[in-house]
């Protein structure tokens, strides 16, 4: 008997600069059935983002650029509420992502109202802003993903 090929849930893309964090999180999300692609840098993203379509776009806050490029159009500035390199990104990238119709969930380590702030104010759409701590169990954060990615 052979096995069918299990139908993608969706195409994820993962903007975050520590791997380590990732690992459960994106088996947990593979064994459901999403695709998942992981970079760790802006200019990685932003080139994904120019050659295929997701679904959904994870983004972390804090991101530190690599290059004398990223850091040019990411400025590293730090401000009380970190690294503002996730936030840049965002700006510069609504109008592709709204366009795409791709969905955005951001993701940080710090509990700072700023930063949550910041990006309502960036037209980050309501819920789709999480501390990990809020989302420290792998289960609760699937549930996220699949109540913020389009149907």
């Amino acid at each position: 008997m052979q096995e069918e090929a299990q139908e993608s849930k969706g195409r994820i893309l993962w903007l975050d600069n520590d791997a380590s964090w990732l690992t459960p999180y994106v088996e947990k999300l593979e064994m459901a059935g999403y695709e998942v692609t992981t970079v760790n840098r802006v200019s990685q993203a932003e080139e994904k983002l120019c050659e295929f379509t997701y679904d959904l776009l994870i983004l972390d806050v804090m991101i530190p650029t690599k290059n004398t490029e990223e850091e040019k159009k990411y400025p590293a500035s730090k401000t009380d509420s970190g690294y503002d390199t996730g936030l840049v990104f965002y700006r510069l990238m609504k109008s592709k992502l709204d366009a795409s119709g791709t969905s955005v969930l951001v993701l940080t380590t710090r509990l700072d109202k700023k930063i949550a702030d910041d990006f309502t104010e960036a037209l980050l759409p309501a819920g789709c802003f999480s501390t990990r701590l809020e989302l420290k169990d792998v289960g609760v954060f699937l549930a996220k993903v699949e109540q913020i990615m389009p149907l």
